[in-house]
């Protein structure tokens, strides 16, 4: 697997980015790409202003809770399955849900990761505190990736189970950094409870660099592991 050794910038749930590089402190800590990926359709979908959440069914949902897309996977016989008629202005996203599940939120933890390590080097967060929260992300890491690998596989009760205890994290995050931007999009909830009904947002990331004196922004979905 191949080692993401430098991200300048982070955007997740489709706006705001985490600016700044890791610090020298963080190297050790590399950041390794594991084999789920969230497709072209669905990045482009997301964007960087929109919120999208995706509930069990795979109805990709925005902030106003109208239907912008399906996530509608392969069959056996490759090809593509819709289980309803939609408008034309709906995309439909040939992914796996599972397979979104999954990259949403090894992105997310990306970025926990990455917040923690950028702080630590500006000393705007203890060293107890950077300790236990870096390992409390490990577990969680550890835990999703036993699920997926139990049958292949990440059920949506079990992605949500796996996003509650990351908004927990996050929250506990935002106590331990002094002086951070509350607003910031890493700190808001994931796991969205409406009556019965229960979605989880899509994480995505993007790497900024510059390249001859010019800024260059490459929307990729790098997850960890």
């Amino acid at each position: 697997m191949k080692s993401v050794n430098k991200i300048l910038t982070n955007s997740l749930v489709m706006a705001c980015a985490l600016a700044g590089s890791l610090s020298i402190a963080s190297q050790a800590d590399e950041i390794v790409s594991v084999p789920f990926s969230l497709s072209s359709d669905l990045v482009r979908l997301v964007g960087d202003t929109t919120f999208v959440t995706v509930n069990a069914a795979g109805d990709l949902i925005d902030s106003s809770g109208k239907v912008v897309g399906i996530v509608s996977g392969l069959d056996s016989a490759g090809k593509i399955v819709v289980r309803k008629e939609v408008p034309s202005s709906v995309v439909i996203v040939k992914q796996d849900t599972n397979a979104v599940y999954s990259a949403s939120l090894y992105n997310r933890m990306a970025a926990i990761d990455e917040m923690l390590n950028s702080e630590l080097g500006l000393n705007h967060i203890s060293k107890d505190s950077y300790d236990s929260l870096k390992s409390e992300v490990a577990n969680l890491r550890s835990d999703l990736s036993a699920k997926i690998a139990s049958d292949n596989f990440l059920s949506f009760d079990e992605a949500t189970e796996v996003g509650a205890k990351l908004d927990s994290l996050a929250a506990k995050t935002k106590v331990a950094i002094s002086g951070v931007d509350a607003n910031l999009v890493v700190f808001r909830p994931m796991v969205y409870t409406e009556g019965d009904s229960r979605r989880i947002a899509v994480y995505t990331r993007k790497t900024v660099s510059t390249d001859g004196g010019s800024t260059v922004t490459t929307t990729t979905t790098k997850e960890v592991q």
